[in-house]
């Protein structure tokens, strides 16, 4: 299986949970980064898990904290298993949703975590668009005070660019606004002394125009679960995955 076959959508996904529903963990399961989520995630919080597939990271952490955990998958199939699996738990709620376009009313949510998602939406075609989609998403649907944590194989030098403010052109790029349009000379308004002067909008960073304004608390990192003695990706790759903590400016 090669990374890009993770970009391939709904097709893909369905097909695979259609033949494999058995638990599997992308990453870290939740006891390889359960002791930032009790820091971070109070008994009463109110959790978003973004591409949930069928992992047990919100049975788990809801067993062990007792807050109430909303997870989301793009694939009807999964979330299927999952209601079957989990539906007697009334903190643990399973919806079919895409988190490039999360419904509206959603939320708010003190925590949304993403385990893989952004790295594997970061494989499709369009992958840095819909990725900038998702953190715009995720900023929406957070309390003013809440945090986004994001567990990636992706070192910093990779993902702080992806994390930072965009500005109106990469934010234009990647669909979340639409282009300025070009000023006409028709438009144009003299101003004192004859010369012309175009107005120029006014882009505020809030998520109902397309913004978002994410503040990055310091990267952390936990070891790669083990096979055999040996990370479990194998190869060349670092012995580590890491944690990012975005709060919302």
């Amino acid at each position: 299986m090669t990374m890009a076959e993770y970009g391939q959508g709904n097709a893909y996904w369905n097909e695979r949970y259609s033949e494999e529903d058995a638990v599997f963990e992308w990453y870290q399961s939740y006891d390889g980064f359960a002791a930032i989520c009790s820091k971070l995630i109070k008994p009463t919080s109110h959790v978003l898990v973004l591409g949930c597939g069928n992992s047990q990271m919100s049975y788990d952490m809801q067993k062990h904290i007792g807050c109430t955990v909303t997870s989301i998958d793009a694939s009807p199939v999964v979330i299927k298993q999952m209601e079957l699996r989990h539906g007697d738990n009334p903190k643990l709620k399973y919806l079919t949703a895409d988190c490039t376009q999360l419904p509206t009313p959603f939320g708010p949510f003190d925590i949304v975590i993403d385990k893989a998602t952004l790295d594997s939406i970061l494989c499709s075609d369009q992958g840095e668009a819909l990725a900038r989609h998702t953190l715009r998403e995720a900023f929406r649907v957070l309390q003013p005070s809440g945090r986004l944590i994001v567990i990636s194989c992706a070192a910093p030098d990779a993902r702080s660019e992806l994390f930072r403010t965009p500005t109106a052109a990469v934010a234009a790029a990647a669909g979340l606004l639409p282009a300025a349009p070009a000023a006409s000379t028709a438009s144009m308004t003299p101003a004192p002394g004859g010369a012309f002067s175009i107005p120029t909008p006014v882009q505020t960073h809030n998520p109902a125009a397309g913004w978002y304004s994410w503040r990055s608390e310091p990267t952390m990192t936990v070891p790669k679960p083990r096979v055999d003695g040996l990370p479990s990706s194998g190869g060349a790759e670092a012995d580590e995955h890491y944690i990012y903590i975005l709060s919302k400016n």
